[in-house]
């Protein structure tokens, strides 16, 4: 089973119009994503680097408003949602073809005939 994330960046690099749900806390010295639920950085990040050589300078320290070391890490939405104004999960329906009928568009594909069945063996005499 693979977890996927969507991607996630600091608030203050990512356009209003392309911002989504705000989904942690965004440290900025090691680009990793933290749950909103954990006070302190500590433990393994949402997103981020799987093994890190050397820990950040900011493991342990408390999230606190108005630190410089982190900021709200946001969902970045993709260009065509941001600029419909819907998030990424929401299906739109597709367009029907020139020329044809909305319930065209909609209709199953036509099956294929199955294919002959071959011709009964002869008997030897």
């Amino acid at each position: 089973m693979v977890y996927r994330v969507p991607p996630a960046a600091p608030a203050s690099q990512v356009p209003p119009d392309r911002r989504g749900r705000v989904m942690g806390h965004y440290c900025l010295i090691c680009a990793s994503l933290y749950p909103l639920h954990r006070a302190t950085h500590t433990g393994r990040p949402v997103y981020g680097r799987d093994h890190i050589a050397s820990p950040c300078t900011h493991e342990g320290d408390v999230f606190e408003p108005g630190a410089s070391w982190w900021e709200p890490g946001v969902e970045v939405l993709p260009a065509a949602a941001a600029a419909l104004g819907t998030s990424p999960g929401a299906a739109s329906p597709a367009p029907a073809a020139p020329g044809t009928s909305p319930a065209a568009a909609t209709a199953p594909p036509a099956t294929a005939a199955p294919p002959p069945s071959p011709p009964p063996a002869a008997a030897k005499p």
